[in-house]
């Protein structure tokens, strides 16, 4: 990971973010074009050259709970960077072959032009580009970064989905180039079981055939098993040294700081 050098307070690196036109934060959400918003946690330090992990919520939550989640903005203030939280349009994501829109096979395309609008909002508004982005994500939120990672790719610096992969059936393939991705889940979920469950109409992806998927689409090489602190991560890298990495830990449906920031801290360590 890039050490942090030099440390600076955030109302002068981001005095931007303070001026009455584009005042937004933790509290008060960002507002977009389309009237859509997010909402961004900024620690009292950030490296001087900024970075940001952008966070997906799961059902029936909300950018408001992001920001109020100590394990979230613990993790942002112990690695010095900005915490986005990310807004669906209702009390869950539009996603291909959800229990509301099963036969929706365009459904990923309003969450993906979303998540397109904040990252250049959040590029004029606090300078950080999506290069300088790790987008995760817990549960339905963890479906949101998997579809980005396959949109989107290695435009972001990488992606830490929780507990969460597609609604089955998963894509045969991913539209952009391959990125590092360590996804992180618990052996006893329930809710959302590695091997997916039935959700009204719906079924959730098998978090194998997405890693399966994934490894081909990346020509990712299966490397070793290392054990971490209360994780078990099964690595796979590339000829360009991107990482694909399924982490899990005896727990149910659930996420913690010391889990992302491990995974954060990999990623950056990667580049």
């Amino acid at each position: 990971m890039r050490h942090i050098a030099r440390c600076f307070l955030v109302a002068s690196a981001l005095a931007v973010a303070a001026t009455p036109s584009l005042a937004c934060g933790g509290s008060t959400p960002c507002l977009l074009e389309d009237g859509r918003s997010y909402r961004v946690y900024v620690p009292e330090t950030v490296a001087d050259s900024p970075r940001a992990i952008m966070f997906a919520h799961g059902y029936g939550g909300n950018a408001r709970g992001t920001m109020s989640s100590r394990a979230l903005r613990g993790a942002a203030d112990e690695l010095g960077v900005l915490l986005i939280a990310l807004q669906a349009p209702g009390r869950g994501w539009s996603l291909a072959h959800a229990p509301s829109n099963a036969r929706d096979r365009d459904a990923d395309t309003d969450e993906i032009a979303y998540v397109d609008a904040v990252v250049a909002d959040v590029s004029t508004r606090f300078g950080v580009k999506a290069q300088d982005m790790v987008v995760s994500g817990f549960s339905l939120g963890g479906m949101v970064a998997w579809t980005i990672a396959c949109h989107r790719g290695d435009a972001f610096a990488g992606y830490i989905p929780l507990s969460g992969v597609f609604w089955a059936p998963i894509p045969d393939r991913c539209t952009a180039p391959p990125a590092s991705i360590i996804h992180i889940h618990g052996t006893t979920d329930k809710v959302v079981p590695l091997e997916g469950r039935p959700i009204g109409d719906a079924y959730q992806g098998d978090v194998g055939e997405v890693f399966e998927m994934y490894r081909q689409h990346g020509a990712f090489s299966p490397e070793d098993r290392v054990a971490h602190p209360s994780l078990t991560c099964d690595v796979a890298r590339n000829a360009t040294a991107q990482r694909l990495e399924l982490c899990l830990f005896d727990g149910g449906h659930s996420y913690s700081k010391a889990h992302l920031k491990a995974a954060y801290q990999r990623l950056m360590d990667a580049e």
